[in-house]
């Protein structure tokens, strides 16, 4: 099986300007969606944990991209073990891999948050817990994603969700607004 520097796990909305930057670097890389489409591998990693993942559908990466949720800390383990044993079946003196998480910003309920505020894991759930996981015991980075946005995703369709000046005044004054193209979130993860 070929090996690739960057695996990129769900090629989604962020997987997709992370697979051009790739491309434009001339950097190897392969990425899964579930069904298998724009010459990606059709891949998933089943809901019930009791059903086995077929790793042996990856190649082998130095780096890889986890940009979909996982629902708690057992799942991010059966990701990350799973995909470690693969690698070191197909590939003896595997180097350690580089894993890295898509996170969300939901675990961030302290008003401010800084960047040296703690996510609180009751409040961001099983996500959250998930990303403490992949940085606690597997030495993974996690990017914390807000206000992701590019091609069909602008700004200005989000009022919809503001339908009165006071409903968005007051989302303001709670928090404020950052935003991150999608070109940037790819160049994080690059970097």
């Amino acid at each position: 099986m070929q090996s690739v520097r960057v695996l990129v796990l769900g090629q989604g909305f962020v997987g997709e300007y992370l697979a051009s930057l790739l491309r434009m670097h001339s950097v190897s890389y392969a990425a899964t969606t579930t069904d298998g489409r724009n010459g990606t591998i059709a891949w998933r990693l089943p809901a019930d944990a009791n059903t086995p993942a077929d790793f042996s559908l990856l190649p082998v990466a130095s780096t890889v991209v986890v940009t979909f949720p996982l629902p708690g800390c057992p799942a991010a383990r059966r990701l990350l073990d799973g995909y470690i044993d693969h690698a070191q079946r197909v590939c003896a003196d595997h180097p350690r891999l580089r894993w890295i998480y898509l996170g969300s910003s939901r675990g961030f309920k302290e008003v401010p948050s800084t960047r040296f505020t703690k996510p609180d894991v009751s409040a961001g759930g099983p996500r959250v817990e998930a990303e403490e996981c992949v940085i606690a015991e597997y030495a993974g980075h996690v990017l914390n994603l807000v206000g992701l946005w590019g091609g069909a995703r602008q700004p200005e369709s989000w009022a919809r969700f503001y339908t009165s000046p006071e409903r968005l005044r007051s989302r303001l004054n709670d928090r404020s607004l950052h935003l991150i193209h999608g070109a940037d979130s790819a160049r994080a993860i690059y970097a």
